[in-house]
């Protein structure tokens, strides 16, 4: 965890809205959830988990039957070790409880529940009284900025009628809060439709009945002059990776009694914004019958990912999308997994049949459950190959065991044999349908990743890989 002294933390681009109304919240799926009904999880020690009504606030949870109270570590916001001139604690984090960086699945949220008094007494210099902070998951940084980093700032007054402001990153208060209760403090984190586009954070407000109170829209780049200065960085798409931390900091010693209250710490996939038709990465089909004819799958790459060259009219290599192809039976085994290079508007093709030849037990199943997940090119030998060219399994970039950033643009089509009702055993038809998309966990992330590493361990590069693409259709 990292300790910063500066005091502001913005971005180059803000659109504020004030918004007291219902807001639809989009279906989601979630990605981790501490309710604190069992233990506190991979909170810090200061993290104590009550039951409601008890504790030393006496609060109602927010929901289930407990909430957690922290304790404020006085002075230790400024230094390891303690600094006891600070004047400010701020060491109670979690980082949604993954052990370590989860992979990108996906546009998704961070959020808090924290309970917030409406009165409050003044902080220190008239300022917050707490800062929520939160950063997405990216690469490893090598200093303590934390890029696509923002913060809320619990800014009291002192008195109930004048509430708590609600400040973004030293930005003016998109929410004042004049009413005691559990508030819902989130982010939400969405790519660009380029590699290199800044990520874009939502960070809204909501009250204890789930309305919006408060929003603001950031686009992570600090190269605007016309905006505050900032000690972190650009935040770019293709390093956007799963939920990062939260963190409850720059929290003045002995404000608030030293004790604050939370619930509901979670991270969510947003609800599918993607279709089939427009590129999901994450796509899933099934064959039937194969001992009676043969299933084909037909993959293009539509362009909406390309990165333009310097030259007019040219595109570059990092264009390209590796599609991850991955076949279950029916007993939920992972048969085979394989990987073909997939350019703008070019077309790649399998054989179901071909890929059962190299299955991992032998087996040879007649149905098959596919699953198809593309991802961007950016870099490695494989993104240089032909059209269709099967992915070698030592390319960092195109490996169906370790994917790299995952990328809108594949569209599949599949083929299958069914059997007609007409009584007769021997009377089957074929047809065509696409893709359906669907949304990748970060369990199910892992469960095929992992699969198919031990298919590329265990099968000797023989069972258990299927070939990779040819060229063109079938």
């Amino acid at each position: 965890m990292k300790q910063w002294t500066s005091a502001i933390r913005s971005t180059a681009l803000a659109v504020f809205c004030i918004l007291p109304l219902s807001v639809p919240v989009a279906e989601a799926q979630s990605l981790a959830f501490q309710g604190f009904e069992t233990d506190t999880g991979d909170w810090t020690p200061t993290t104590t988990r009550v039951a409601s009504g008890g504790g030393s606030l006496h609060l109602t949870a927010a929901s289930g039957n407990y909430y957690a109270e922290l304790t404020n570590v006085d002075n230790s916001y400024c230094g390891v070790p303690i600094d006891p001139t600070c004047g400010y604690g701020g060491a109670e984090y979690s980082y949604f409880g993954f052990a370590t960086q989860p992979p990108y699945t996906g546009d998704y949220s961070q959020s808090i529940k924290m309970y917030v008094f409406a009165n409050w007494p003044l902080a220190i210099y008239g300022g917050p009284g707490v800062w929520i902070d939160m950063s997405p998951g990216q690469p490893p940084q090598t200093a303590y900025n934390y890029e696509g980093e923002h913060n809320f700032r619990l800014t009291p007054t002192g008195s109930s009628s004048t509430g708590v402001g609600v400040f973004v990153d030293g930005l003016p208060s998109i929410a004042t809060i004049t009413t005691s209760g559990w508030y819902n403090f989130q982010m939400i984190y969405k790519k660009g439709k380029n590699p290199t586009d800044p990520v874009t954070t939502v960070m809204n407000v909501f009250d204890p009945s789930g309305n919006l109170i408060g929003s603001i829209t950031l686009l992570d780049n600090t190269y605007d002059p016309s905006m505050p200065t900032v000690s972190g960085g650009t935040l770019l798409s293709q390093d956007l990776q799963g939920p990062g931390y939260v963190w409850i900091t720059v929290w003045p010693n002995g404000w608030a009694n030293d004790l604050l209250a939370i619930d509901d710490v979670r991270a969510d996939l947003l609800g599918s914004t993607t279709s089939a038709g427009n590129g999901a990465p994450f796509q899933v089909r099934y064959v039937s019958n194969l001992a009676v004819g043969d299933s084909v799958i037909d993959i293009t790459n539509d362009g909406q990912s390309a990165v333009a060259d310097d030259a007019p009219g040219i595109i570059t290599s990092a264009s390209n999308l590796c599609v991850g192809v991955y076949t279950f039976d029916a007993n939920e085994e992972l048969q085979s997994c394989c990987a073909c290079l997939v350019t703008p508007n070019g077309l790649a093709s399998l054989s179901a049949q071909a890929i059962n030849s190299t299955s991992l037990t032998g087996e040879n199943p007649t149905s098959l459950v596919v699953k198809l997940l593309a991802w961007s090119t950016t870099a490695g030998a494989s993104s240089t190959a032909p059209p269709g060219t099967p992915a070698p399994p030592t390319s960092s970039s195109c490996n169906p065991a370790t994917p790299g950033t995952l990328s809108a643009g594949m569209h599949a089509w599949g083929t299958t044999v069914h059997a007609l009702p007409t009584g007769s055993p021997s009377s089957y038809t074929v047809t065509e349908t696409e893709f359906s998309p669907a949304l990748l966990s970060a369990a199910e992330y892992a469960h095929i990743t992992q699969a198919c590493e031990f298919n590329q361990i265990n099968g000797s590069a023989q069972s258990g890989q299927c070939k990779g693409c040819a060229s063109g259709g079938q």
